[in-house]
């Protein structure tokens, strides 16, 4: 879970600051003009004279794959699709939660576990829970949901898409008769300035069921929840 307090410790040591280089890690800057590939897009990224939001100078995608020859000037660059942009942080920015509009939620059952899709809805049914006594807003999504229905539920709900956490529950059959359960918290975040993308917020391990029943799987979740939501709400400044 130390993840996500460094992307927040980061954005609040960064965010009054005015810079035209273009910061990577530290204090490690690149001049403007400059093209580098780096971990977080399989592209060229190039420093511009922008400031970004979260302070320091901003980052754009040229559109040119890594794999080939460097960029040269911006008639090398190619058109890219409109990226995900996170939510206005608000005035201050206290807690990890403070970084989104909601929380989208959803539990995936298994096939091939006939107790799973009780196991799922007594599993959403204490996220909900859980989430309302700490003031989140959620929005339970269902299994089936494509992109355009998350995206028309978090809407109803008075924010995009990619202003929300999403966070899923998946229970998985093993060969042995055993069962995992796995989460996934996502969210939309800044990977180097000017440049967001889709990113784990917390790094959760896959839990082994045994017994592989609803009760032991209600039973794990409800000791991950609790820390869990308390990491998101805790301040952290």
């Amino acid at each position: 879970m130390a993840l996500g307090l460094s992307l927040l410790a980061g954005y609040a040591a960064n965010a009054g600051a005015a810079e035209t280089e273009c910061r990577v890690l530290g204090t490690t800057t690149f001049e403007v003009g400059k093209t580098v590939c780096m971990s977080v897009r399989d592209t060229w990224l190039v420093c511009t004279g922008d400031t970004a939001a979260t302070g320091g100078g901003s980052w754009k995608d040229t559109g040119v794959p890594c794999k080939e020859p460097q960029p040269q000037s911006p008639a090398d660059y190619r058109p890219m699709p409109a990226e995900p942009q996170p939510a206005p942080h608000p005035n201050e920015v206290k807690r990890v939660i403070d970084l989104f509009r909601g929380v989208l939620f959803r539990c995936w059952p298994s096939a091939n576990l006939s107790w799973s899709p009780d196991a799922c809805d007594k599993i959403t049914a204490e996220f909900a829970s859980e989430a309302k006594a700490a003031g989140i807003v959620i929005v339970v999504l269902d299994p089936t949901d494509d992109a355009a229905a998350k995206a028309r539920k978090a809407e109803a709900a008075g924010f995009k898409l990619d202003e929300a956490m999403v966070w899923s529950v998946r229970l998985q059959a093993t060969d042995t008769g055993d069962a995992v359960l796995s989460q996934e918290i996502n969210g939309v975040m800044e990977v180097v300035p000017g440049i967001y993308n889709w990113r784990s917020l917390m790094l959760v391990s896959d839990a082994y069921l045994r017994p592989a029943t609803a009760g032991q799987a209600l039973a794990e979740v409800k000791a991950d929840f609790a820390g869990q939501i308390r990491y998101l709400t805790t301040n952290v400044r």
